[in-house]
């Protein structure tokens, strides 16, 4: 009879141990993007860690300032992971946490982690020297690609369509536009446009690609009808 109820204790203080160090055992939440910064519109990807649990169901539950975020996350028991994706749907600062449940035992909430969601820059302009962007071959073609926004340091890159890397590219501080002479061109028809790079929030950002700008250059032998054309 002694033995029996010792076994009991036994079991007993086992059991309220395993759901004691369970409570104890906080996930780790981590978000893709190391800087925790996002533009508005795109996707976040949340991972939480969690611990292994004897219990054959497991919930995992995502938290934004505090309050629980209604969506589904997807598993991956080999790893005791869960992952959710949301998208950034508005600007400022956000604070997320997970914790997890098997059955009745539950974790504490992870340490939370800062997420800033800012707005992209907008697309800028880009025009060049001639309103009937006509051209001799070899003449020199100015670009001035002009920003929305004024930022400490702005790297300006101008792209000829078709080309993967750009054909001229300036770097200023406190400076909202950028002009680009372009020489040495063939005869042809070419669409050019701009971007426009900067740090936010220790992330580099690039703008959206301006309008694309179509310049016509004729050579020599077409110089009559080029002055024709342009009275």
């Amino acid at each position: 009879m002694i033995t029996a109820a010792l076994l009991l204790l036994i079991a007993v203080v086992k059991d309220q141990s395993e759901n004691v160090q369970a409570q104890e055992e906080k996930p780790v939440l981590t978000a893709d993007r190391g800087d925790g910064v996002y533009m508005l519109g795109e996707g976040i990807s949340f991972t939480c860690k969690t611990t292994k649990c004897r219990y054959s169901k497991k919930t995992v539950v995502l938290y934004k300032n505090g309050k629980e975020v209604l969506i589904e996350p997807t598993y991956y028991s080999e790893r005791d992971i869960a992952t959710f994706t949301i998208k950034a749907t508005s600007t400022g600062s956000e604070y997320y946490s997970c914790a997890y449940s098997c059955r009745k035992v539950e974790s504490d909430k992870s340490s939370t982690v800062l997420i800033k969601v800012v707005a992209p820059p907008e697309k800028p302009s880009l025009v060049p020297d001639r309103t009937y962007k006509f051209y001799l071959s070899d003449e020199r073609i100015t670009f001035t690609c002009t920003a929305k926004d004024l930022h400490p340091f702005s790297n300006y890159l101008l792209y000829k369509v078709g080309l993967q890397t750009p054909v001229k590219r300036r770097n200023y501080s406190w400076q909202r536009s950028a002009t680009f002479n372009v020489t040495n061109t063939r005869a042809g028809i070419y669409d050019y446009y701009c971007v426009y790079t900067f740090s936010m929030l220790e992330r580099n950002v690039t703008s959206e690609k301006s309008e694309t700008v179509k310049i016509t250059v004729v050579g020599e032998f077409n110089i009559c009808r080029f002055k024709v054309f342009t009275l």
